[in-house]
């Protein structure tokens, strides 16, 4: 390279070097790209290397790739990032597995939860994982002491144990007991109850959590499995549910949902860790028919051998469009809200049965109770009876099937039994009190009528009122204890059914005591009492029946899963339409005649069979 002196001499002399050296040395641009390019396009994982320093090495070239304008998609970028990182069959369908999403950011983070700090070589020896210790330390230097050694001059040498020896050359030790033959992970002192990821390199895991337990009960199984309800996981990084549950669940569909589900069936072998430690592989995967609300969709699961319901994991969740609601206990899921349940182990709950196409018989096939039936089907047929009719006494249902003119006598034995073996019953099952002996305050329908608020759950009452003489109840579902809501509750609900009464009873509370109140029983001549502050037993009758209605609508809303309203007309119903003490039932009483009770017992019962 030959620049003549006077160019260097000119006032442009270090201009035309800098020129001249740009011809020699610079390369071209699309050189450089050229060498980025093949820079990130070499890169492999050595067994040397920790997962997490791979994935910094990978970040590192691709950006110097992506100054040239040279960038992949998402996935494409993820599965680069998955090909090189010298993983085996097994490692890499587990980091599959815990991929949430097709993403390079999902793939990254699934990578380092997984392999973290460990290197993928295919060595069998012992290998000590790369985890952080905790140790304490006495610094001599920092107090301007010099380091003690022995007369001899050499260093103290250290504690015993099986720890790695830290920069100082002292022992590391446990971050619970300070033991210096093992580490926090291991310490026998450390909680059962915690989680534990291992780390053998043997052995693929996932890293998803459904139980924190040693091992589980079938009391604690979730109580819903038997219904048909998916329980919201997000610790799921896949759906999954047990075959037990599963074969429950086809149990409830019709022949052709049985068979659009069989013919999705897909052969799975993808490992699931549950908190007890075992790895378990799923054996196959369905799509499973469902309705969420007044959507109806398809469910892909995997399924394990493991006794667990339905787990929706946080990808399906994604893909319904899910916003949870705790201050509800609701859900946004396909942009409308759905109500959600707790299992007895405080999970949220979703209904994905789809009750329109359940299993059930004609309308015209009609079976009546007689001796020539079969025990089981006499229970049947009084099973669904004692559903129907809010789970009701045993005593109570031979009444009202007595009345229609079935004379059996096997059916109360048989009705003790279902009462005995009914969990919900057993659940709200109470003692029976003493008769206590009072003064009736009323001689005619629609004379006293008490009313009263009975709180179902927070911030959402029922509205009873009960007529003293007939025991005749009516009920509406309010929101609020504004006066102005009861008002008109009762005017819809009573005054507009059976009149207005001649006394109204209720309580001191400040729904009943206010002025709106007294406005209203001014305009349609209504004698108001008020029983003393603080004395429910004052208006012992409507109490007592306020448990009796509050029992009836638990039952039905647990059995059947339908919201307050509708369980409190079913509960109205069957409890205006049992007999009571006089031997007639409330609705007889008012309206001269018996309801339409069950003399023929259909099999299919609208009540339980319906969407309402």
């Amino acid at each position: 390279m030959e620049i003549p002196a006077e160019d260097l001499d000119s006032d442009n002399g270090m201009a035309t070097l800098l020129a001249k050296l740009d011809n020699v040395f610079l390369k071209e641009e699309k050189d450089r790209a050229y060498e980025a390019y093949s820079y990130f396009d070499g890169i492999t994982k050595s067994s040397s290397v920790t997962m997490a320093d791979y994935i910094i090495d990978f970040e590192q070239r691709y950006n110097r790739m992506k100054k040239y304008n040279m960038t992949l998609p998402d996935a494409v970028l993820a599965f680069k990032l998955l090909d090189t990182a010298c993983l085996d069959e097994k490692n890499r369908q587990l980091a599959l597995t815990a991929c949430t999403e097709l993403t390079f950011s999902s793939m990254k983070s699934a990578l380092k939860r997984i392999f973290g700090g460990k290197t993928t070589g295919s060595s069998n020896g012992i290998q000590v994982n790369q985890d952080v210790a905790f140790f304490t330390e006495q610094r001599s230097q920092a107090r301007g002491k010099p380091n003690r050694t022995l007369q001899s001059g050499q260093p103290k040498q250290p504690l015993p144990g099986t720890n790695p020896l830290d920069k100082y050359g002292k022992r590391s030790r446990c971050a619970i007991c300070q033991c210096t033959f093992h580490w926090a992970k291991d310490c026998p002192h450390k909680k059962t109850e915690q989680v534990r990821i291992t780390e053998d390199a043997n052995i693929e895991e996932c890293n998803i959590t459904l139980f924190t337990k040693d091992s589980m009960s079938d009391a604690e199984i979730f109580m819903t499995e038997s219904l048909g309800s998916a329980i919201i996981d997000t610790a799921c990084t896949r759906t999954v549910c047990g075959e037990k549950w599963l074969e429950n669940f086809i149990d409830d569909l019709t022949q052709d949902q049985v068979n659009q589900l069989m013919q999705t069936e897909t052969p799975s072998c993808r490992p699931f860790r549950f908190g007890d430690g075992n790895l378990v592989y799923s054996t196959r995967n369905v799509k499973l028919p469902a309705k969420i609300g007044l959507t109806k969709c398809l469910i892909e699961t995997e399924v394990v051998k493991v006794d667990i319901p339905l787990l929706l994991s946080k990808t399906s969740l994604k893909k319904a469009g899910t916003i949870l609601d705790m201050e509800k206990d609701s859900a946004v899921m396909f942009k409308q809200s759905i109500p959600l349940e707790f299992t007895s182990s405080g999970h949220y709950c979703v209904d994905i049965r789809d009750r329109d196409t359940k299993k059930d018989q004609a309308e015209e096939e009609v079976l009546t109770v007689t001796d020539n039936m079969s025990p089981d089907e006499k229970r049947k047929i009084l099973l669904k009876l004692h559903k129907q009719f809010g789970h009701a006494s045993a005593d109570r249902i031979q009444r009202l099937i007595h009345s229609s003119g079935n004379k059996d006598k096997e059916c109360f034995t048989i009705l003790q039994q279902i009462v005995y073996d009914c969990e919900i019953c057993q659940k709200y099952k109470r003692t029976k009190p003493k008769p206590a002996v009072g003064l009736p305050m009323a001689s005619e329908y629609n004379e006293t009528v008490a009313v009263d608020l009975h709180e179902l759950e927070p911030g959402v009452w029922y509205l009873h009122i009960i007529d003293h003489f007939t025991r005749f109840s009516a009920g509406n579902i309010v929101k609020t204890k504004k006066s102005s809501e009861i008002v008109n509750s009762f005017i819809h609900t009573w005054i507009s059914v059976h009149g207005a009464p001649q006394k109204l009873y209720s309580d001191n509370g400040g729904e009943f005591n206010n002025q709106e109140i007294r406005d209203m029983a001014e305009n349609f001549n209504i004698e108001t009492r008020t029983t003393a502050g603080y004395s429910p037993w004052s208006n012992g009758l409507l109490e007592r029946h306020n448990q009796t209605l509050t029992e009836i609508i638990l039952k039905v809303k647990r059995e059947n899963g339908c919201d307050w309203d509708t369980a409190l007309d079913w509960a109205l119903m069957a409890k205006n339409s049992m007999l009571n003490v006089h031997g007639y039932s409330p609705y007889q009483l008012v309206f001269g005649q018996n309801p339409n009770l069950p003399s023929v017992l259909v099999d299919k019962l609208p009540a339980l069979e319906g969407t309402t």
